[in-house]
């Protein structure tokens, strides 16, 4: 066996190769691998500049899939709660794309009443818009807290005192 075996040749074990169809979970596994291993992968210098590995027990599919479960239609995986961490048991999670875009590094995190929230979690659990809460939190030079950004509401004709 290879050194990121199946276990087998023709996917007899596991059933995720055979005839040549790979299933979404395979092929999860197979693009993580080259990720973090095959130079040629396009993604390969930003998970080597970052340090991201697979475990050991995760090069075998069969252990990845005992670890992981069959992927769910509509989600891949991600790197949870540790996005800097490497794809081992514990670190990883089969997420949607919204959970995947705010398990981003380049989200910008707001400490809210004693939680921490990516804008667009922010906007959800207070009911302001995303764009006003960036407006003040991220292209303002007006320096706006967290709170205020939040409870401060929005300025319109009517309560600025405009009559027409």
């Amino acid at each position: 066996m290879g050194m990121f075996s199946t276990g087998n040749k023709a996917g007899e074990i596991h059933g995720h190769t055979a005839s040549g169809v790979r299933t979404p979970t395979y092929r999860s596994w197979q693009n993580m691998i080259a990720r973090c291993t095959q130079p040629s992968n396009p993604a390969f210098a930003y998970y080597k500049k970052r340090g991201i590995t697979v475990c050991d027990r995760w090069r075998s599919f069969e252990h990845f899939l005992a670890d992981m479960g069959l992927r769910e239609k509509g989600t891949t995986i991600d790197r949870f709660p540790d996005n800097d961490g490497n794809y081992e048991p514990g670190n990883c999670r089969w997420a949607s794309k919204r959970d995947q875009a705010n398990n981003r590094i380049t989200n910008l995190l707001f400490n809210y009443r004693g939680s921490e929230y990516t804008l667009v979690n922010l906007s959800r659990v207070t009911g302001v818009n995303k764009n006003m809460l960036r407006n003040r939190l991220c292209r303002s030079n007006l320096h706006w807290t967290v709170e205020g950004a939040v409870t401060t509401p929005k300025l319109t004709r009517k309560n600025q005192g405009f009559h027409c």
